[in-house]
């Protein structure tokens, strides 16, 4: 399974200042009686104007995250997008965790660690593997043997999604990209080992250089 497709806007903050108005002005004053008489009494001033309201400020943007430029495959029924932690690769000389299988929970994951257990190819790997990005998984319809799995990330400039469907056997998943469909350069579809809780999913994926690149996907 291809991890790296399995997966700056700057807010502008307004505030608006109501504006008070003063509303009355002096009362009439009285007429003056015939022959002479006292002047007439003084009006009562009018009510003072209350201010305006202060408007709330808009919310900031995500930060860039990586260096991709270009335009990255595409299915347009995915709306959503990577709105989680931008991650860097790093490079353990321990042992990578051993998959445990599990049941996978309906939901939106979000990339938080990528971790290569082994020598890192010249190459950098495969498949954009090793770019800092964000990335995020769409699970819907889990069932015991298979789930549906919508994929976003995003590296500089550039977004990436797809969609497709997951066959579950034991402690392994299996790809199957439908949108865009296999050929159309993006994702290829494969297969790797996992490790599924409530809370988060594991992909544990041998690289074809050599080593293994783990992702954790933290349910959001």
């Amino acid at each position: 399974m291809r991890s790296s497709v399995m997966f700056v806007l700057c807010g502008l903050v307004i505030a608006t200042n109501g504006c008070g108005s003063s509303s009355g002005g002096g009362g009439t004053g009285g007429t003056n009686g015939s022959g002479g008489a006292a002047a007439g009494s003084s009006g009562n001033a009018g009510a003072t104007g209350s201010g305006g309201t202060l408007g709330t400020g808009g919310s900031g943007g995500l930060a860039a995250c990586g260096d991709s430029t270009g335009t990255g495959h595409s299915c347009s029924s995915i709306t959503a997008g990577a709105t989680g932690p931008c991650v860097t690769p790093t490079v353990s000389g321990g042992s990578a965790p051993t998959p445990m299988g599990g049941s996978v929970a309906a939901g939106t994951y979000n990339l938080t660690a990528s971790t290569f257990y082994g020598t890192l190819p010249d190459s950098g790997g495969q498949s954009g593997d090793f770019q800092t990005d964000r990335e995020a998984f769409i699970v819907k319809n889990p069932t015991a043997t298979s789930f549906t799995l919508d994929q976003v990330r995003v590296s500089g400039s550039m977004t990436e999604t797809d969609e497709g469907t997951v066959a579950i056997s034991g402690t392994t998943v299996t790809y199957t990209p439908t949108c865009p469909p296999p050929g159309d350069g993006g994702n290829q579809g494969g297969s790797a080992s996992f490790t599924a809780t409530s809370a988060a999913f594991t992909l544990i994926q041998t690289e074809s250089g050599g080593g293994t690149l783990v992702k954790i996907y933290t349910k959001s």
